[in-house]
């Protein structure tokens, strides 16, 4: 569900699910997938997105906001659905194409990573 990729995001950038931080905590609890969920979600999602800058860059952060600001339903689109997805393709879609690029481009210089990267690709079968 669209709705959830800047909550995805949030989750990727701090390692934490949003259920477990601290600014989903103050807002009520509800199990159940409901229009209140979601608005409590990304209330706290809004809240939450505003350290996102220390902690990934800029880049980072302005993709998480303008999605959480102008995702499809939020009355900020001018109703195009083609302008909408050319705008998230610009707004979203390459600067986190970016960030991975960045990542990717630390591989020589991290000592491990390329050895971390290999182990999390590699996918163990169980015979039973």
């Amino acid at each position: 569900m669209l709705v959830n990729l800047s909550i995805i995001l949030l989750e990727l950038c701090f390692g934490t699910a949003l259920e477990e931080h601290e600014t989903r905590r103050i807002y009520p609890r509800t199990e159940e997938i409901t229009s209140t969920k979601t608005f409590l979600d990304m209330a706290a999602a809004l809240g939450w997105s505003t350290q996102v800058a220390e902690e990934a860059g800029s880049e980072f952060s302005q993709a998480i906001d303008w999605y959480l600001k102008n995702m499809p339903g939020s009355g900020k689109s001018d109703g195009s659905p083609d302008r909408w997805r050319a705008e998230l393709f610009e707004r979203v879609v390459s600067p986190l194409k970016y960030c991975h690029d960045q990542m990717v481009g630390i591989e020589g210089q991290v000592p491990g990573y390329s050895e971390l990267q290999k182990a999390s690709t590699t996918r163990t079968t169980y015979e039973g």
